[in-house]
């Protein structure tokens, strides 16, 4: 879950809510909800913090890295995956790994 469904579901209040435990503004919130801004790093441990429902991997998965309970759709080798969140930064080849290249 994400500050976008937080918003989606309990609306201005449930931010305002948010922002208050977090000890942020809820203005900044909303434009982190309605994608105008991401959160900080140091705001992301707040928000984590303040409501459990939240994971550091979905509101900033270019930092802490993908999700690792999301099961992976697009059929990419899991060593991809791996590589990519080890480095926090894209790898920039779109080919599959075949099978022993131990990359």
């Amino acid at each position: 879950m994400d500050i976008k469904d937080i918003y989606a579901i309990e609306g201005p209040a449930g931010l305002r809510q948010l922002a208050t435990a977090a000890h942020t503004d809820p203005k900044y919130l909303y434009q982190c909800a309605t994608g105008r801004k991401l959160p900080g790093p140091k705001l992301v441990n707040k928000l984590v913090d303040a409501d459990r429902r939240l994971t550091r991997e979905e509101l900033r998965p270019d930092i802490f890295g993908p999700n690792p309970q999301a099961q992976s759709i697009t059929g990419q080798d899991h060593r991809v995956a791996e590589r990519r969140s080890s480095t926090n930064r894209r790898v920039t080849t779109r080919r599959k790994l075949s099978p022993g290249t131990g990359i």
